[in-house]
C-alpha cells in the first residue's frame, strides 16, 4: 500500500443469523455480499494495466476471450452480508505489515466467491485451496500482490468474477496476475472446451508470463499435488475425479514445471518441491 494516498477501503463484514431490520415499519434489508460480489460485476471503463508493448505479453488474445458475466445480487442462506469501512493506513516504512486490510478483504472476497464449491472427492470447502496457495506464496517470499492473486486465482475461472471487478477492488496488478492464471474453459458459443485444448493454450501463454504469475501457477500445482498425495495415502480413487487420465495429468504437471520453474530462485524452489511430489505419484 506504499505510495498510495490514505483512504478507506470497502471490505465485507457479516452478521450470522436473520437479516437485520430497518426502522420500524420498513421491510428487512435484503442480504447483500460485501467486497463487491453483489450487483453488476462488469464495470465499463475500467481497464486492466497494459503491457509496455505487444511483444511483452502474448496474453491479450486469451484475455479478450475471458467471459464477461453480468450477475444480479447474490444471497446465500440466512447470512446477512453488509458493507462497512475500515481505515487503510499508508505505510512509508520499508517493512510491510504482517497482515493488512487489503489481505483481509481478499480473503473474504475469495471465501464468498467459492462458498458453494468443494474440492474434488473430499468436498472440503474450496476456499481451503486458495488459502493454501496464498500461504505457499508467502512462505516462498513473494509480496502482497502475489499473495492476494493466490487467494483470488480461481475466481475468474470458476466463479464468474470479472477481471474488471478484481482490478476495481485490488488493483490492476493483481487482476493481471489472476488473468494469467486463468484458463479459458468455454468457447465463443459457451460450450465447454476440450481439456487438452484448454491446457495447451494456457501452457503456451505461461511461457511469457511474469515471475509472479508463474509463482501463483506453481503454488497452485504444489498444493494440488500435495492434496493428491494425501488423498492417495488415504485410499481414495483420485484419478477418477479428473477430466483426463493419469498419464495426461502427469504430462500437464511436467509441462507446467518446465515452462514456469526457472528464471528466479523462488520459482526454482517451488518447481523443485512440485517435482518431489510428482515423482512420488509416478511410483
Amino acid at each position: 500500500m506504499r505510495g498510495r494516498a490514505a483512504g478507506r477501503m470497502r471490505v465485507g463484514g457479516f452478521t450470522e443469523g436473520a437479516p437485520e431490520r430497518g426502522r420500524e415499519g420498513e421491510a428487512p434489508a435484503e442480504p447483500t455480499l460485501g467486497v463487491g460480489l453483489g450487483g453488476s460485476l462488469a464495470l465499463p471503463g475500467q481497464a486492466l494495466a497494459k503491457p509496455a508493448s505487444k511483444s511483452d505479453d502474448p496474453h491479450p488474445a486469451l484475455r479478450a476471450t475471458l467471459p464477461r458475466r453480468e450477475r444480479g445480487k447474490h444471497v446465500y442462506g440466512a447470512t446477512n452480508y453488509s458493507s462497512w469501512s475500515v481505515p487503510v493506513s499508508t505505510l512509508e516504512s520499508s517493512t510491510p505489515p504482517l497482515f493488512s486490510a487489503r489481505l483481509e478483504a481478499a480473503a473474504r472476497f475469495a471465501a464468498v466467491a467459492h462458498r458453494d464449491q468443494g474440492r474434488k472427492l473430499t468436498g472440503t470447502p474450496y476456499f481451503q485451496h486458495p488459502a493454501a496457495v496464498a500461504w505457499i506464496l508467502d512462505r516462498a517470499g513473494f509480496g502482497e500482490d502475489a499473495v492476494i492473486a493466490g487467494l483470488l486465482h480461481d475466481v475468474v475461472e470458476d466463479s464468474g468474477i470479472s477481471p474488471e471487478e478484481i482490478a476495481e477492488r485490488f488493483g490492476p496488478e493483481v487482476a493481471d496476475l489472476v488473468v494469467w492464471c486463468s484458463e479459458v474453459k468455454d468457447d465463443a458459443e459457451g460450450r465447454k472446451r476440450p481439456w487438452i485444448d484448454r491446457k495447451r493454450d494456457h501452457l503456451a501463454a505461461l511461457e511469457n508470463a511474469p515471475v509472479e504469475a508463474k509463482a501463483v501457477v506453481l503454488a497452485d500445482k504444489l498444493h494440488n499435488l500435495a492434496s493428491i498425495a494425501f488423498d492417495l495415502a488415504g485410499g481414495a480413487d483420485v484419478w477418477s475425479a479428473f477430466n483426463a487420465d493419469r498419464e495426461r495429468v502427469v504430462w500437464y504437471y511436467e509441462e507446467t514445471l518446465r515452462r514456469c520453474g526457472s528464471g528466479d530462485p523462488r520459482l526454482e524452489r517451488l518447481a523443485a518441491e512440485c517435482r518431489e511430489k510428482l515423482d512420488e505419484l509416478k511410483i
